[in-house]
């Protein structure tokens, strides 16, 4: 389970969030439906939640959120929110769950919505978390992000490079003189 600390960090960044709101805006337009079933999965603290919801008001559309954590904390706040916070009452369901094992209760969802992506990819376990995920989805559902790329880019440091080569030859430390 994350902690607080964690959850925070991801939460500091407000270009993602509105980057998501933008794409559940697009897609809620471009689906012409005054009526939404969506799915966050790995919902955390509920930023997701949050841009769903802003999106859908935006819009116009009537939504119903199915935010699905397994992380116990994360949860007590979900539903904290879910209970206290005018746009979330009624609005949003919390299921105490693992994504890998949930089963929408409306027989699918039009929108999966989620940033188990983390920071390289796969550091959440994203291809084993959403591929069950993705089945939630409805014909013509989609999942937000609809791809993503991970990379590794090389990097050069000469001081990181002749510490290397000392401590796998023996050769002295810096740089040549």
């Amino acid at each position: 389970d994350l902690e607080t600390a964690t959850y925070e960090t991801f939460e500091k960044d407000p270009v993602k969030y509105a980057r998501y709101e933008a794409a559940a805006r697009a897609f809620f337009r471009a689906r012409g439906s005054s009526e939404v079933v969506a799915a966050v999965a790995g919902a955390g603290r509920g930023p997701l939640v949050q841009a769903a919801l802003n999106a859908a008001d935006a819009e116009g559309v009537t939504i119903r959120v199915h935010a699905v954590e397994k992380n116990a904390n994360a949860v007590v706040t979900l539903r904290g929110r879910a209970r206290t916070e005018d746009a979330w009452r009624g609005r949003v369901e919390v299921h105490a769950a693992d994504a890998r094992g949930w089963t929408p209760p409306d027989g699918g969802v039009d929108c999966l919505i989620s940033e188990l992506l983390g920071s390289f990819g796969d550091n959440e376990l994203s291809p084993e978390c959403l591929a069950p995920a993705e089945a939630w989805l409805k014909p013509g559902g989609v999942s937000i992000p609809y791809r993503y790329e991970s990379f590794a880019q090389p990097i050069s440091c000469a001081k990181l490079w002749f510490d290397a080569r000392r401590a796998n030859t023996g050769a002295p430390a810096g740089p040549p003189a």
